[in-house]
């Protein structure tokens, strides 16, 4: 992933090889600016949505995970994350995200102006 970042604009996520070895990315801006992921049990939902918050994460934007199950919780803690696995928490993060502002560049809406983790959210979510 790593030699792919470097390449892409950044609007683009990759998400892994396809045929061919050839790069398979996304595009927030010409495709949607949002991901939805809805698949069968096993199907590789918590294996893609890994390395797509890594790199949301590593532009320095803001990730929300609603995370029933407990799957991810590599996330827990991390700054720019809200990590919510009870539905009241679900609720406030997603509630927060309709109130909040969003970054100068409406295209990109995980990016917001601070990085910082609403400890509210994912610390209770570890008890």
């Amino acid at each position: 992933m790593a030699t792919h970042l470097p390449r892409l604009a950044e609007w683009e996520l990759y998400l892994g090889q396809g045929a061919g070895d050839r790069p398979v990315t996304l595009s927030l801006r010409d495709d949607s600016p949002h991901i939805a992921v809805s698949a069968g049990s096993g199907a590789g939902k918590s294996v893609l949505a890994e390395p797509v918050a890594v790199q949301v994460l590593a532009r320095g934007g803001r990730v929300v995970i609603l995370d029933r199950k407990g799957s991810h919780s590599w996330a827990l803690g991390l700054a720019g994350v809200d990590y919510c696995a009870k539905p009241a928490q679900m609720h406030d993060a997603l509630v927060r995200l309709t109130v909040s502002p969003m970054s100068e560049t409406p295209w990109l809406c995980t990016r917001r102006k601070t990085g910082t983790a609403d400890p509210a959210c994912w610390s209770s979510a570890r008890s």
